[in-house]
């Protein structure tokens, strides 16, 4: 696992030409109620204004 400091996220932005953006990877696990069993969860976190960010509509539900 690797963690960044900004300044070395900034040295990257700034060595390598073209867009770049941060990705944060997280892992967890989730479990029901009163069982030992685990589910193993990931979950990538995106920098909103970078391009990696989704683009999200406005939906009217009925």
């Amino acid at each position: 696992m690797s963690n960044l400091t900004s300044d070395e996220v900034n040295k990257i932005e700034t060595d390598i030409p073209g867009t770049t953006t941060t990705l944060d990877i997280q892992r967890t696990y989730v479990k029901t109620a009163g069982s030992d069993e685990k589910k193993d969860a990931v979950y990538f976190a995106v920098d909103p204004d970078g391009f990696l960010a989704p683009s999200v509509d406005a939906v009217r539900w009925r």
